[in-house]
């Protein structure tokens, strides 16, 4: 019982610092913290969703533990956030194009094991990544999703199920 959803623009450029969201939340829809000086958030362990443009340019947002029942994670969810590293947990099946482009301070990386597909510009334009590791069952490396990571300079060992690669 409580609160399952927070839905679109419910906390567009707010002021809050930290925010613990309650179990029992299941989604986080579109521009729900767009644009928030937000630095803390707590997302609970009944979590599975994050929408298009959640945390989008979040830029005081620089770490977020993603819980293990997170399965899809939207289009530029956390692009032009603060974000310095991420895991991304196993439960995680898909992500959206742009998810973390243009987190210039992300550094490090973690990526599902359960992935198929990295999407288009996915890391682009993420200036200081140089570390990156996971992603045991892609199939796919759409165009651009390392695009400008240009400290990405560590041994990248593709997978044996990997397929595709894409431009750039």
């Amino acid at each position: 019982e409580g609160v399952e959803v927070i839905d679109n623009d419910a906390f567009v450029k707010t002021n809050f610092l930290k925010v613990i969201l309650p179990e029992g939340l299941v989604r986080i829809n579109e521009r729900a913290f767009y644009e928030s000086n937000i630095r803390n958030i707590y997302l609970p362990q009944t979590l599975s969703f994050i929408g298009k443009d959640a945390f989008n340019t979040c830029s005081l947002l620089l770490n977020i533990i993603l819980p293990n029942s997170l399965k899809e994670i939207g289009d530029r969810a956390f692009e032009f956030s603060g974000l310095r590293e991420i895991i991304i947990p196993n439960s995680v099946i898909k992500i959206g194009d742009y998810a973390f482009s243009s987190c210039y301070d992300l550094k490090n990386v973690l990526m599902s094991d359960s992935l198929k597909v990295l999407p288009v510009d996915i890391f682009s334009f993420c200036y200081s990544l140089s570390s990156y590791t996971g992603g045991a069952t892609l199939e796919r490396i759409e165009d651009y999703a390392f695009y400008h990571c240009d400290k990405l300079r560590t041994k990248i060992v593709f997978p044996k199920s990997l397929k595709y690669i894409g431009e750039q």
